[in-house]
């Protein structure tokens, strides 16, 4: 086909959705899809590009092509700067009038060439947990007691037959879940909240005699349905599946020295970046080769497990601060 074509170009539907993605960035999935920054019922997608981010030459190009990929899905593009969204005062309404215009009559998520954007509202979610928890006991895993006082008021409303609180770490402030539940008091003083997460998900395969009494006691037939958090990476609770954890091959890409050859092969446009040794001759070399005049971001490895928070993670804005960065 040629994208000079009128017909092609106006969105009639004449695309297939495999056609639409050959307009899209080079990638090599090509089950790649254009990816939007906000989705709005009715139809408009609005996008925010930073003059920083999206001002390169390479970044212009891809973004021209996802935003005709998205027109020919039968989609509006509005896009927002960094200066509309921070510093226009009248942005809001500049923002709200933008969008309720792009919602023209007859659009819906149910686009020309056949592709459908899901309803992804409360209930998108909440219908989906219910075909799962209704009628069934429920586990669930926390580290503080306290994290899960709405949670068990939501899983009664999906109709659990009922729930059990497992807390690995602690009671917490604040209202306490009406439940069953047991709390192992892992000692997690003077941790870092990092270290504790850590220590919690350990807890988890190494329980204790009252813990496993407690679950068995809930649940003797050992066929309640286990919720964990979301960074939990026990794929059973005393031998009870969870409902989802992070798998080891999910882990494995949770580290900043490997990860990048995953975006190369995503085609994910990202800041250049290298791997080196913590000390201040290769960090320097790095800097010099990598800054444009902003600095750069020191982050450490996964070699003693992922981190969160910001843990291990410095902004070095001038070459003599690197020393200072490393030691800190």
């Amino acid at each position: 086909m040629s994208i000079s074509d009128p017909s092609a170009a106006a969105g009639t539907g004449t695309l297939s959705p495999d056609e639409i993605r050959c307009l899209l960035p080079a990638s090599k999935d090509t089950r790649m899809i254009p990816w939007v920054h906000f989705l709005f019922d009715g139809g408009p997608v609005a996008e925010v590009a930073g003059h920083t981010t999206h001002s390169s030459r390479r970044r212009l190009q891809s973004d021209a092509q996802r935003h005709t990929a998205l027109t020919l899905l039968g989609l509006r593009v509005v896009t927002f700067t960094r200066d509309d969204v921070v510093r226009r005062p009248q942005a809001p309404n500049i923002a709200t009038g933008a969008i309720s215009a792009a919602c023209r009559p007859g659009m819906n998520n149910s686009t020309a060439s056949g592709v459908r954007f899901p309803q992804m509202d409360a209930s998108f979610w909440t219908d989906q947990l219910a075909a799962v928890v209704h009628g069934r006991k429920v586990i669930l895993k926390v580290e503080l007691l306290a994290q899960a006082t709405l949670t068990v008021e939501m899983v009664r409303r999906l109709g659990a037959a009922g729930t059990f609180v497992f807390a690995t770490t602690g009671i917490g402030t604040g209202p306490l879940p009406d439940a069953e539940s047991f709390c192992m008091h892992t000692d997690v003083s003077g941790m870092s909240m990092n270290q504790a997460i850590h220590a919690g998900n350990r807890s988890v395969r190494r329980l204790t005699p009252g813990a496993t009494e407690a679950l068995d006691e809930f649940d003797p037939e050992h066929g309640a349905l286990v919720i964990g958090d979301f960074l939990g990476d026990s794929p059973t609770l005393d031998g009870r599946p969870f409902l989802a954890h992070r798998r080891p091959e999910w882990l494995a890409l949770d580290d900043k020295t490997v990860i990048d050859a995953f975006w190369d092969r995503a085609g994910v446009i990202r800041s250049p970046c290298s791997i080196i040794a913590a000390n201040a001759e290769e960090v320097g070399e790095a800097f010099d080769r990598l800054t444009q005049g902003h600095g750069v971001v020191l982050a450490v490895d996964a070699t003693h497990g992922w981190t969160g928070a910001g843990l291990g993670t410095r902004p070095v804005l001038k070459r003599t601060s690197i020393s200072a960065a490393i030691s800190g």
